[in-house]
């Protein structure tokens, strides 16, 4: 009987506070109601001194500080007694590298698939460094408008490229992520960047490991170049900066909790990315951006270093935009880590018979798996036109929402700390569908209920598994009949996937989803089916126009500017740095001419408060003049804002070593600007002002930098 009142020991207001009544009969009686229960005073009686003694224990042991990161000793698995696995799966093979040749603009490969951009690593002159640098460059913009990056990773990022470059130019290839730019949720800890699991409380948190998942991508020479959004302690886009953004229509939300890995995917912002899901923050994001992903079945990815929010539904995955992406990315990250006591190798072997685009399977249509007639009679038209055959089938009947409990009593189990010091006031959202409200009232839930919900979610598990023997896999709309909840209850792997019926896509131009499950561990089977499906309707993956996205730079026709005038320009090629009075680090980085521009980004570096200002330039020609182009972009302090001033100037004269430009009308108040390369490691900027603005000329010295860790200029944390 005792169990039955653990919600008492569970909350915060357990043991009164010092001159309070002590808790007494009739406290126990009412909260013994919420369990469904009722006692006679002579039960009561009997029960209150141990109950009184439960709640010294539990004071006990709330005494020892327990992380985040610390596990239970219990461990979930989605194998029990009754479920055998598959004797073995049918896989389609790695994609090949096709051939390619580099475009005029690298900009121009921010869609291109994991292959073809591994084939422009190998197959042309394009570096690691330059393909990384176009990234980060892109992201930022994409990022005024769609706010989806929390840290950017720069330096790290340059210099995993670099490496990436030395290891190529050494014969060494470790495969097809070896070079390739990619972004991951800001849950996982990278080591000395912040991991602020999107909530203003950890804002500043610094998390001393990196995360597994990190460190496989690093040993397949993956380039991370930033730290994704990520909705508050992983729920919905909403995040301590702002509210991260669908590319195909910016006035609605990404979804979430990988709301980032979505977003920035989707815009060509990321080669790919790093997503994690306890009830749809996979596939919900993947829904709203539109790209192709891949939940693992629970266990398969490590999640050492990764925010818990739920130990036994949390589950780790690739974000993309096709399949064929995800299924390289899940073969770098997948297996068993030591150091995770949920994870292992699971893989199901692969059959001597490999998966053609004409190869039959059998693939099951739950009832009610669609809202749209069109949407379930086109996919099933397709995947019947490939050969598969498709058949009906019944899921089981359960208590879904009652097991999902198991959520909010784990989430609350590992936010104890957060919740008993009332840090939970500080998340941005105090809503009746938000953590702090679900933190207190799973406080409500007596252990008795929550293993209930264990023993019945066995059962689910055992049902599911008998009602998928007649199919290799099923299709279905990503929220139809009840199969997103069910499944991350049980921890079956799903494949989202973009998806345009007949009556054609969403009204602002985005394809609609469709999501795939299969066996457990058969991931790579499931994978290979979604993937040939998609192969051969192509027609469903598509990209946003992006009309929102600033230009980088202005539009050349061929041969427009002078090579006089590059070559005259080239002395400002480099990084420069320059540390000021006030605390501040300025950043000049100015790269070799893309096309026919000379391309150059500035940041401004607080020590103490990241990155704080940010400046696009481009020297190009335009009717006939050379012109010096500012996109003026303000980086996010304490309150997000972001403006996109241009200003304009034109050449006076170019020297050896020293370049002039006077403003126009379109310059804000700025006369000129001049740089100036005085001695081999420093360039002096000068910058004047109509005496009608009040402000006083000013000059920057800048001292060359040599790269990541370089003593000259030194550096502020990277970030936002």
């Amino acid at each position: 009987m005792i169990a039955t009142v653990l919600l008492l020991f569970a909350s915060p207001a357990a043991l009164p506070p010092q001159g309070e009544a002590r808790l007494g009969a009739a406290d126990v009686a009412d909260a013994a109601r919420v369990a469904g229960l009722s006692f006679t005073p002579e039960e009561l009686e009997l029960m209150m001194p141990d109950v009184l003694e439960r709640m010294a224990a539990f004071e006990e042991l709330r005494s020892t500080t327990l992380s985040n990161g610390v596990a239970p000793a219990m461990t979930f698995s989605p194998w029990i007694p009754g479920i055998d696995a598959r004797e073995s799966q049918r896989v389609l093979p790695t994609p090949s590298l096709p051939e390619v040749a580099r475009p005029a603009d690298l900009e121009d490969a921010a869609f291109w698939s994991i292959a073809e951009l591994a084939a422009l690593l190998r197959r042309t002159d394009v570096t690691s460094v330059e393909l990384t640098e176009m990234y980060l460059e892109r992201l930022q913009r994409l990022d005024e408008e769609l706010h989806c990056v929390i840290t950017f990773t720069r330096e790290r990022a340059l210099d995993r490229a670099a490496q990436a470059d030395a290891l190529f130019a050494e014969g060494v290839d470790l495969g097809l992520l070896h070079g390739i730019p990619w972004g991951v949720k800001d849950l996982m800890a990278c080591e000395g960047y912040r991991t602020t699991w999107g909530a203003k409380p950890f804002e500043e948190q610094v998390i001393d490991e990196t995360a597994e998942v990190i460190e496989r991508l690093d040993a397949a020479g993956a380039v991370l170049v930033a730290k994704l959004s990520v909705g508050a302690l992983a729920w919905g886009d909403v995040w301590f900066g702002e509210r991260t953004r669908s590319p195909w229509d910016t006035s609605r939300g990404s979804s979430g909790s990988s709301a980032g890995s979505a977003s920035a995917t989707a815009a060509g912002g990321v080669a790919f990315a790093i997503g994690t899901e306890t009830l749809g923050s996979i596939v919900s994001p993947s829904v709203a951006c539109s790209t192709s992903a891949l939940r693992p079945t629970f266990g398969r990815v490590s999640r050492r270093g990764t925010m818990a929010l739920c130990w036994s539904m949390d589950k780790i995955g690739p974000i993309t935009r096709t399949l064929d992406d995800a299924s390289i990315v899940f073969d770098a990250i997948e297996g068993r880590d030591p150091r995770d006591s949920f994870s292992r190798d699971g893989r199901v072997p692969v059959g001597p018979a490999s998966l053609t685009a004409a190869g039959s399977m059998t693939i099951g249509v739950p009832a009610g798996a669609f809202r749209g007639a069109d949407q379930v009679e086109g996919i099933r038209a397709e995947l019947a036109g490939m050969g598969h055959q498709v058949v009906e089938i019944e899921l089981p009947e359960l208590p879904v929402e009652g097991m999902l409990l198991t959520l909010g009593v784990e989430a609350a189990t590992a936010f104890d700390e957060f919740t008993r010091s009332g840090r939970d006031d500080e998340l941005t959202r105090q809503v009746r569908n938000a953590w702090p409200n679900v933190f207190r009232v799973a406080r409500s839930v007596p252990g008795v209920e929550y293993l209930r919900a264990q023993r019945l979610r066995s059962l689910a598990m055992a049902e599911l598994d008998r009602a998928l023997q007649g199919v290799d896999a099923i299709v279905h709309g990503p929220f139809g009949a009840g199969v997103l909840q069910l499944t991350n209850l049980t921890g079956h792997p799903t494949v989202a996937a973009p998806f345009v019926p007949e009556s054609g896509p969403r009204q602002d131009g985005s394809p609609y989803t469709v999501c795939f499950t299969g066996h457990l561990d058969c991931d790579e089977e499931l994978l290979s089916i979604a993937r040939s499906w998609q192969n051969a309707h192509p027609e469903h993956v598509r990209r946003p126009s992006l009309d929102w996205l600033a230009p980088r730079a202005l539009v050349l026709p061929e041969n427009a500017a002078p090579a006089d005038v590059l070559e005259g320009l080239s002395f400002m090629e480099g990084r420069w740095v320059a540390v000021n009075p006030n605390g501040t680090v300025n950043e000049e980085v100015w790269t070799p001419p893309r096309g026919n521009a000379l391309v150059g980004t500035f940041r401004q570096v607080r020590r103490d408060r990241d990155t704080a200002f940010v400046e696009l330039s481009q020297i190009a020609v335009e009717d006939g003049a050379v012109i010096l182009r500012l996109r003026h972009l303000h980086g996010r302090l304490e309150v997000p804002e972001s403006r996109a001033k241009v200003s304009v100037f034109e050449l006076v004269s170019i020297a050896e070593g020293r370049v002039e430009f006077r403003g126009t009308a379109e310059a804000m108040g700025v006369t000129s600007v001049v740089y100036e390369r005085v001695d081999p490691v420093t360039l002096v900027q000068s910058i004047g002002f109509d005496p009608s603005t009040g402000e006083k000329p000013f000059v920057t010295r800048y001292r060359l930098d040599d790269g990541p860790g370089s003593v000259r200029g030194a550096r502020a944390r990277e970030g936002k």
